[in-house]
């Protein structure tokens, strides 16, 4: 039997089934090769991963994460400390210290320190911190003083005494926002 100038190679084509013959429908001849799906595949591939790599980037960057610490006007009461001995004999450092011996604020913050002298015996203390917080407050015992600055710069600082050294000291510590 013959369709058109075309001989059947297969039953099937012709619509003649065998029992227990599988029938397998013949493909269309394509234009487009393995190569070019594989590179079609690789390019849209590695665009999603870009655009989702970069979403990924954006949303979970310590930056977005944490939240900036809103600035705040903080204020601190600093006392002098006695330790119950006697400095005066050789060998012992002295008996003063600041508490708190550490201020703990963000960048930014408006801070103000009350400077208490508890001292009873007529004994000077200073508040002294160097650059960028220059300042050197003066306090005559059993007095008090107040003072206000801007903490723009972050990092530790050293406040002391400049009379009671080594023990007489403390540290601003200014952490970024």
């Amino acid at each position: 039997m013959t369709l058109g100038n075309k001989e059947p190679r297969d039953p099937s084509e012709v619509g003649i089934e065998f029992p227990g013959k599988r029938h397998t429908p013949k493909r269309a001849p394509s234009n487009v090769s393995t190569a070019k799906v594989l590179g079609i595949a690789l390019v849209v591939a590695a665009l999603v991963g870009s655009v989702a790599g970069f979403a990924a980037g954006r949303l979970f960057s310590p930056a977005a994460a944490l939240p900036r610490h809103a600035v705040e006007a903080r204020e601190y009461w600093v006392f002098t400390v006695v330790l119950p001995f006697n400095d005066n004999a050789p060998g012992l450092p002295p008996h003063d210290y600041f508490a708190p011996d550490r201020i703990t604020v963000f960048q930014g913050d408006n801070i103000t320190i009350h400077f208490f002298n508890t001292e009873s015996e007529p004994e000077n203390h200073t508040f002294t911190m160097d650059a960028p917080y220059a300042m050197d407050h003066v306090l005559p015992y059993n007095a008090t003083t107040t003072f206000t600055f801007t903490a723009s710069v972050s990092g530790i600082f050293q406040y002391r005494c400049l009379y009671h050294q080594p023990t007489m000291s403390g540290w601003l510590i200014v952490l970024d926002n």
